[in-house]
């Protein structure tokens, strides 16, 4: 199986690339989201070139991920996103992804029971044949 080309980017950008990409303000209610679990699930695109993943904010808001050119691209419903300003919805879905992808990055103690084997499965749904175990992501391709 082909190795996922979002999930790919993700992988080998620099971590702290999160500081740069949104305003402080945003920067702080992101971590805080992630914090308390507010990413809800991932969903692939058919094609798998669009992570979409929900995040509960004062409303459900769903962040679009895409690669474009090899580099990533994000999108946001919600109404304090733009382009050139990422919103915190944004930074939640990228935290969170890290950590799943290197648990050592945002380490939190304090999630749910199950909470992060739910969102492995629907992150690395691509790779369901591949990747069976939980928190170890050696086998998937």
């Amino acid at each position: 199986m082909e190795e996922n080309k979002i999930i790919k980017l993700l992988e080998e950008s620099p971590v702290n690339n999160i500081y740069s990409i949104a305003p402080k303000q945003y920067l702080a209610r992101g971590f805080q989201y992630y914090r308390e679990g507010r990413l809800l699930d991932f969903e692939w695109s058919p094609d798998y070139q669009t992570l979409k993943a929900r995040v509960r904010g004062g409303s459900l808001y769903a962040v679009s991920i895409s690669a474009k050119k090899g580099s990533l691209s994000y999108k946001c419903d919600c109404p304090a996103w733009s382009s050139f300003s990422h919103c915190k919805h944004v930074i939640c879905a990228l935290v969170t992804i890290r950590n799943l992808l290197n648990p050592n990055y945002f380490n939190i103690s304090s999630q749910k029971e199950g909470y992060r084997d739910s969102l492995e499965s629907s992150l690395f749904s691509f790779a369901s044949s591949v990747h069976k175990e939980p928190s170890s992501h050696k086998g998937r391709a």
